[in-house]
């Protein structure tokens, strides 16, 4: 008997429920339809999770638009998503959600066959395979992990969105026909930041995603075609040639990669362990059209290299970045559509500014000019005031107060830098003395690292941040600055601390001040921020 893995009705989609139970695994048709009984989707991974709500979003366009501002409110009135709408669609396209079809297997090549098999290890940027970088694991090709099917499906959609480029495509048979695809690419969503807004349910969230959408006569799911394989990158003497994305469920069910997973019986049990493997689709950079952006991305505008998904820094927290972020249209950064929605809905009076939701903003860090070595992923949760987002004047004050606080790290290291010298060369200001080697001054401020107990202290002050600067710019401005000019000084005590208490440490340290300051103290007003001053006042 062949193995069958039917998407929609077998559990698969970890859902955390409203009532506080423990999170348990749904098929497609109960996500949706109870999504208003559910808090969140959760992953251990958040790769995963953001791609599951891609997925979703991708269903909940077909099956219910909506394809205006006024569609979109009526949706939300009802505050659950339509029983007959979702039923019909399902039950139109159902055939095309089972794991292991042989003529449309889900999310994968239906007769892909490639000249070697792959452990399931590379449907994952963060298991190891073969020799590609990795983020936390040691899996070995020779002893290949089992995925049961829900845990191959959870992979295979995130495999879509994140699987690393660089090196040689597999040579690779589709339905007896050869081709031979050119040098794997990233992934779409590989590089940047992806956002999305949640509300106080699955719904709430679902809702604040699903973009008011008049969708093309060519844009569809992966699933609606006959043969999504033949959207793949074909070689070329210019290196590949690509199918420009069609729209936004094109984009939300991009299929990076060639895949057929190959189910396996173990003990009475359907397990994957290897699969075929080979490159797909790649979009083009930088984007030259409409549809080349994704929604759920902010992008850096450059004149020269064109635009670029905001990249996520493996040293820097994504709430540093919220003004970049929740930026309007600038010739510094293209917002991301599902943000820029928001916005428009409050200024509708659909959506409630004084209602607050969250941001989340999911990204892989990579190493300084190392582009294919991983470093990190990182999933951060923001605050989201909708009244920010429909007033230009509060986002520009966010973001010259996160530079007022990033000027104050500067000072704090700069002043650091001070006394690492005096510590390493006592004699250097003296005639004749010798200044230490810049390297070895750089290599002990590094140690004593004052800006991570800096940046982990304020982050719980830039909540409060977020939450009060709506209700009160003026008050909640000088509550920020404040808290960054106190946080800095403990920041450089705390370091300084670290040298210990010889007599040559305390002379050291006595000779740099440790005042810091964001602003004139004597301003009243905070609308123009000083940036981080170096006051001589040793007794702040």
């Amino acid at each position: 008997m062949k193995p069958t893995f039917d998407l929609i009705e077998s559990a698969w989609i970890p859902c955390v429920p409203l009532a506080g139970d423990p999170t348990r695994e749904l098929g497609i048709r109960e996500t949706l339809l109870r999504a208003h009984e559910l808090r969140e989707i959760h992953d251990d991974s958040p790769l995963v999770a953001v791609s599951l709500h891609r997925l979703l979003l991708a269903l909940l366009h077909r099956a219910c638009g909506p394809t205006a501002p006024e569609e979109w409110g009526r949706l939300w009135q009802a505050g659950r998503f339509p029983e007959a709408e979702v039923n019909a669609y399902l039950e139109k396209w159902g055939d095309r959600f089972d794991l292991f079809s042989e003529t449309h297997p889900f999310y994968q090549t239906a007769g892909l066959e490639t000249k070697e098999q792959h452990t399931v290890a590379r449907l994952a940027t963060e298991l190891a395979s073969g020799n590609n970088p990795t983020l936390f694991d040691h899996t070995a090709d020779e002893l290949p992990p089992q995925l049961a099917p829900s845990e191959a499906a959870r992979m295979l959609v995130a495999a879509q969105g994140f699987s690393l480029g660089f090196g040689r495509s597999g040579q690779a048979t589709i339905g007896g026909q050869d081709t031979t695809p050119p040098y794997s690419a990233d992934a779409p969503l590989l590089r940047g930041v992806t956002l999305w807004l949640t509300g106080r349910s699955l719904f709430e969230t679902m809702m604040l995603n699903l973009l008011p959408y008049s969708r093309p006569a060519d844009d569809l799911p992966v699933w609606e075609l006959e043969r999504p394989y033949d959207l793949r990158d074909k070689p070329s003497a210019r290196d590949r040639e690509r199918e420009p994305a069609r729209g936004i469920l094109d984009r939300y069910t991009w299929q990076s990669r060639l895949i057929r997973l190959l189910p396996e019986d173990r003990e009475g049990q359907v397990v994957v362990r290897r699969l075929h493997f080979t490159q797909g689709r790649s979009e083009e950079k930088p984007p030259r059209y409409p549809y080349d952006y994704d929604p759920m991305k902010v992008y850096d505008r450059d004149e020269k290299e064109g635009d670029r998904p905001h990249p996520l820094s493996h040293h820097r927290a994504a709430w540093r970045d919220a003004h970049a972020l929740l930026a309007m249209e600038s010739d510094a950064f293209r917002p991301a559509e599902v943000v820029r929605n928001a916005g428009t809905l409050v200024g509708r009076g659909v959506l409630e500014p004084e209602v607050r939701y969250g941001l989340h903003v999911v990204g892989i860090a990579s190493a300084p000019a190392k582009a294919g070595k991983f470093l990190l992923w990182r999933h951060d949760r923001l605050p989201l005031p909708l009244a920010l987002l429909q007033d230009a004047d509060l986002l520009d004050r966010l973001g010259r107060l996160m530079a007022a606080s990033e000027d104050l790290a500067r000072a704090v290291r700069a002043r650091l830098r001070q006394v690492c010298e005096s510590f390493l060369s006592p004699r250097a200001g003296q005639p004749g003395g010798r200044r230490p080697e810049p390297g070895d001054v750089s290599n002990l401020a590094d140690s004593l690292d004052p800006h991570r107990p800096y940046w982990a202290r304020l982050e719980g002050h830039f909540h409060r941040l977020l939450q009060r600067l709506p209700e009160d710019r003026d008050a909640a401005s000088e509550e920020w600055l404040d808290a960054a000019e106190r946080e800095a000084g403990r920041a450089f005590v705390d370091a300084c601390a670290k040298l210990g208490t010889s007599p040559r440490a305390i002379r050291a340290i006595a000779r740099v001040s440790g005042f810091f300051s964001a602003r004139p103290r004597e301003a009243a007003s905070v609308d123009m921020p000083a940036g981080a001053g170096a006051a001589n006042n040793p007794g702040r």
